[in-house]
């Protein structure tokens, strides 16, 4: 399964000045599943990269959990063999 990741969104949070706020559009490439997603990371002294790596770092689980909800989306299920095709 092949994820894309695409920034939609970057800039200081609202609530906390000291966080950037990073938004992600998630395309999983086979079934075309689209995830809008946000991450925080802490600013500092850090560079686009460093921030933009912790914010998806941070909201991976998220990521990882809708993978998985859609893995079986699309297949067929046969009652007479118990199989996904």
């Amino acid at each position: 399964m092949a994820l894309s990741y695409k920034i939609v969104q970057y800039g200081v949070d609202g609530s906390d000045a000291t966080k950037t706020r990073v938004g992600f559009s998630v395309l999983e490439a086979e079934t075309g599943n689209q995830l809008e997603v946000d991450g925080l990371a802490t600013t500092g002294s850090n560079t686009d990269e460093q921030i933009i790596a912790a914010a998806q770092a941070n909201c991976q689980t998220i990521i990882d959990e809708w993978v998985a909800s859609t893995n079986n989306i699309g297949k067929t299920w046969n009652p007479d063999t118990n199989t996904l095709e």
